[in-house]
């Protein structure tokens, strides 16, 4: 008779436990647009933080949502599926890369090369460029 609870036991255990695996597996990234951002810069102010001195500007942004005004300097539309657009100006030799959400693709069709936007993402880091995702378009 006990042996009975116990492997009963454990089948709930087993039960819970691949019920919350689903549920973590299925979990969507929180939508950016409704949040609030740390900081608040232009797509050159960020490019010289990082040009200067990328583990103080790593200290400041890595990780964090940052809103950044800069210039469309090149739209890359991969198939519909995903759009990064890059901000900065024609004097620097990096941009910013802001992968988009995409739920807001729509936001960013609006746009075409030379319009100022303010864009709203995810610090990832610098490689090339400073790369921000999960980004939408602030009004």
């Amino acid at each position: 008779m006990k042996k009975k609870y116990i492997l009963f036991g454990f089948g709930i255990i087993g039960i819970l436990l691949a019920a919350y695996a689903y549920y973590e597996y299925n979990r969507k990234a929180p939508d950016l647009k409704n949040k609030e951002a740390v900081e608040n810069t232009t797509a050159s102010l960020l490019l010289n933080d990082y040009a200067s001195n990328e583990d103080s500007a790593n200290k400041k942004y890595l990780g964090k949502i940052i809103q950044v005004k800069g210039t469309i300097t090149e739209i890359q539309n991969q198939q519909d599926t995903s759009i990064t657009i890059l901000l900065g100006d024609t004097l620097q030799t990096g941009n910013v890369s802001c992968l988009m959400d995409s739920k807001h693709l729509e936001d960013v069709r609006k746009f075409t090369l030379g319009n100022v936007v303010n864009v709203k993402g995810i610090c990832t880091g610098f490689l090339m460029d400073v790369e921000l995702n999960r980004c939408v378009i602030v009004k």
